[in-house]
C-alpha cells in the first residue's frame, strides 16, 4: 500500500505539471496573438509609423502654423500629414503650392522636389514641419494683416513624378523649401491682391503710429504710387509691396502710411514707408540714413503727425 500511495502521488504531480505547462503555453500563445493583432501599435498604444512612406493619391494636409517676413521673402511654416495610412511622398518636378486667405491669394510657387523628395507621415502619427519661403513677386500679403489659422494651402503635383517611396525613419526632420519657378493660379490677380494688402497694412499701422510714433521724427524710406517711373522701372502694387517687405525685414520693422491721411504730406495717393524707429530730431534721422548707406533721394528725416502742417517736417541729408 505505501508503494501504491507513492505512485498515486507521483501521478498527481505529473498531471499538475502537465496542466501548468499547458497553461503557460496558452498564455504565451495568446500574448503572441494579441501582439500580432496590435502589430500596428507602438509601446504607448499609438499607431506605429510605417517603415516606408508611399505616394498617396490624395494630396497631403498642410496646416499653416505661422508666417514671417525674412530677407528671402515670406516664410509660411506648415504642419504636414497625409490622409493615407502609408503616408505620402512629394517628389514631383513641379509641385505647385498655393496659400490663400479668406480674401484671396497670399502666395504661390512651383517647387521641384525630384532631387530631394519629402516624406509625409500619416495623419494619425507625428506631423512634419515644412516651411515654404516665397521670394519677392510670389507673395501678395504681409504677416501683420493675415491670420495664420485662417490660411489654407493646396498642393497640386504636375510635371514629372519622382520616387514613390522613401524610408520613414529619416523623414521627420523639419525642412525648408524655396520655389524653383513662379506660378500664379488661374483666376488670381496679383496686382489686386497686393493692392488689398497695402491697404490692410496701412489700416494696421495707423493706430500703431498714433500710439507710439505720432508727433515724432522718423526716417522716410520710400514714397511710391502705381505708374511712377523711377529707379529704372514703372512701379506697380506688387513692386511697392515687395519694397515695403524688404525694408521691413532689413530694419526689423517699418510702417506704411497713406499720404492722404496725414497732413504733413503735400501729395495725395502715395504709399509712404517710414521707420518704426523714431529719432530725437530730423537731423538725427538724416544722419541715420547716411549710416545705412542711403542717398538724399531715398532716405530723409520726416516728422509724422496727424495735426501738423507740412512746413518744417522734412530734413534732407546735407
Amino acid at each position: 500500500m505505501p508503494r501504491s500511495r507513492a505512485l498515486i502521488a507521483l501521478s498527481t504531480v505529473a498531471v499538475v505539471l502537465v496542466v501548468a505547462v499547458a497553461v503557460v503555453a496558452w498564455l504565451l500563445f495568446s500574448r503572441g496573438s494579441a501582439g500580432d493583432d496590435q502589430s500596428d501599435q507602438n509601446a504607448a498604444g499609438q499607431p506605429s509609423t510605417p517603415d516606408v512612406y508611399t505616394t498617396c493619391s490624395t494630396p497631403p494636409n498642410l496646416t499653416v502654423v505661422s508666417t514671417a517676413l525674412t530677407d528671402a521673402g515670406l516664410a509660411v511654416t506648415t504642419s504636414a500629414s497625409s490622409p493615407c495610412s502609408t503616408g505620402d511622398v512629394l517628389s514631383n518636378s513641379a509641385t505647385r503650392i498655393v496659400v490663400n486667405s479668406p480674401t484671396g491669394l497670399v502666395a504661390s510657387g512651383s517647387f521641384d522636389l525630384s532631387a530631394n523628395p519629402i516624406g509625409i507621415p500619416p495623419s494619425d502619427g507625428q506631423r512634419r514641419s515644412i516651411t515654404f519661403t516665397f521670394p519677392p513677386s510670389s507673395f501678395y500679403s504681409l504677416p501683420d494683416t493675415i491670420e495664420s489659422s485662417a490660411l489654407t494651402t493646396t498642393v497640386d503635383a504636375v510635371g514629372t513624378a519622382g520616387v514613390t517611396q522613401v524610408q520613414s525613419s529619416t523623414e521627420y526632420a523639419a525642412v525648408s523649401l524655396k520655389p524653383d519657378a513662379t506660378y500664379v493660379p488661374a483666376g488670381a490677380d496679383p496686382e489686386q491682391a497686393a493692392g488689398q494688402s497695402l491697404r490692410a497694412q496701412v489700416t494696421h499701422d495707423r493706430p500703431e503710429i498714433l500710439a507710439r510714433g505720432n508727433n515724432r521724427w522718423h526716417a522716410q524710406l520710400s514714397a511710391k504710387q502705381p505708374g511712377l517711373f523711377t529707379d529704372g522701372k514703372t512701379w506697380q502694387y506688387t513692386d511697392i509691396l515687395d519694397e515695403f517687405a524688404a525694408l521691413n525685414a532689413r530694419f526689423g520693422g517699418t510702417r506704411l502710411l497713406w499720404s492722404n491721411e496725414w497732413p504733413v504730406f503735400t501729395v495725395s495717393n502715395w504709399w509712404i514707408t517710414v521707420t518704426e524707429q523714431t529719432f530725437a530730431s530730423g537731423a538725427a534721422a538724416a544722419a541715420w540714413c547716411v549710416q545705412q548707406g542711403f542717398d538724399r533721394d531715398h532716405c530723409f528725416g520726416k516728422y509724422i503727425s496727424d495735426t501738423s502742417s507740412p512746413e518744417g517736417t522734412t530734413v534732407y541729408i546735407s
